[in-house]
């Protein structure tokens, strides 16, 4: 330190600048890949710039205009001379904190190597769960609406029973006492109506009701009508029955009530036949 303060004070110039020169081009090339050490160097030659030069005026013995030449570059010597030694101290300082950094992350890279795989572990954990539990939302979201569609089809199919039913019913009655209703009731108007009024686009209790009642209203036309019943010869009423009990299995209902109707078909026509055996005895 002595070396360096001892030109300052006898303002050796040139041997200054010499020096300057020699350790600004070693500093140069030292932090030539570092802007930021670079510029804190040309930020600390400044500032011994300008106290040198406060210095040199405060304690000048001359005239300040005398001296003032002598002083200023003194000081730009100086500064230079900083510039280029907190160069290389930098660069050095620079160099021995980024071997420190190298060698703590060899100390410490097992634990930062576990810390980042425990994190790993820990991350991937929490998406696994997380699209597991999207996986199951979707799967109940999907449940609920599998429920909901089959609960609509059995209902739809349900009701589509119940309405055939009630239409089977109204055929069956109607075909039970057809040679007593005929006349009142002719199966093109009991057509008319079933379609109009016992379709699939009403609600089956609609259906139901209105089947009931019109079976009501052909089981009080049949009992008026029982006195006047048309009498039919043995071929004619073998060809009823076998309309009949075709136009029965046409129907698209349930088997068990296509077979109950089928049966007081077969009733009916051994009601009639027996009817007519005891018309036809002398």
């Amino acid at each position: 330190m002595s070396e360096i303060t001892n030109p300052l004070q006898s303002d050796d110039v040139c041997s200054l600048l010499f020096l300057a020169a020699i350790l600004g081009s070693v500093g140069g090339v030292m932090v030539q890949r570092h802007p930021s050490l670079h510029q804190l160097g040309h930020r600390i030659g400044a500032a011994v710039f300008v106290i040198s030069l406060g210095s040199r005026i405060a304690t000048s013995r001359y005239s300040l205009t005398e001296d003032l030449v002598s002083h200023v570059l003194g000081s730009l010597a100086a500064a230079a001379l900083s510039v280029g030694a907190a160069w290389i101290l930098l660069a050095m300082l620079y160099a021995i904190a980024t071997a420190i950094r190298w060698i703590l992350s060899l100390i410490f890279w097992p634990f930062f190597k576990c810390r980042d795989a425990i994190a790993r572990h820990y991350r991937n954990a929490r998406d696994r769960h997380r699209q597991y539990a999207m996986q199951r939302d979707r799967r109940e979201e999907q449940w609920r609406k599998d429920q909901h569609n089959q609960q609509s089809a059995r209902a739809t199919s349900c009701d589509r029973e119940r309405r055939a039913d009630a239409r089977a019913s109204v055929y069956l009655a109607y075909a039970k006492h057809r040679p007593a209703i005929e006349a009142k009731l002719s199966k093109e108007a009991l057509e008319e109506y079933v379609h109009g009024h016992l379709a699939e686009e009403h609600a089956p209790e609609n259906v139901e009701a209105r089947a009931r009642s019109l079976v009501e209203m052909i089981e009080n036309l049949a009992a008026e009508g029982a006195a006047k019943t048309v009498r039919y010869s043995p071929l004619e009423l073998a060809q009823w029955y076998e309309s009949q009990r075709a136009q029965i299995e046409s129907l698209q209902i349930a088997e068990r009530l296509k077979q109950t109707q089928l049966a007081e078909l077969a009733a009916r026509y051994a009601e009639l036949t027996q009817q007519m055996m005891e018309d036809l005895r002398p």
